[in-house]
């Protein structure tokens, strides 16, 4: 498994606790099995009936080409594919993807 920084995994938590929080499925992917493809997503998550891989990143942290590529391929596959830094980074994408009413009741949810 790969070495993950402790704000990394702050995030992570956070991300997923704030999906569970309103109602969606987060599962934590955990990489450099021998079995699993690479560059798959840190967190694969179902929320409203939409399916989430978001890539989790310490802020100025990049994403690999093979994650890109992944996610690519959620996107081709009508998914939602997020390099997040912040639970606010996933607040902002699903509010300019229109997804807000769907996902979030509360328009004070997305203050930060």
């Amino acid at each position: 498994m790969a070495y993950k920084p402790h704000k990394e995994k702050k995030i992570e938590d956070e991300i997923k606790q704030f999906i569970k929080e309103h109602g969606g499925l987060c599962y934590k992917i955990h990489g450099g099995d021998l079995y699993q493809e690479t560059g798959i997503p840190d967190l694969l998550c179902c929320w409203g009936g939409l399916f989430f891989g978001i890539e989790v990143k310490d802020p100025g942290g990049k994403p690999s080409a093979i994650q890109l590529a992944q996610g690519i391929r959620i996107k081709k596959a009508k998914g939602h594919f997020i390099i997040a830094t912040s639970v606010k980074d996933l607040k902002d994408y699903i509010y300019e993807k229109g997804l807000w009413g769907e996902l979030l009741c509360e328009e004070q949810d997305r203050q930060t």
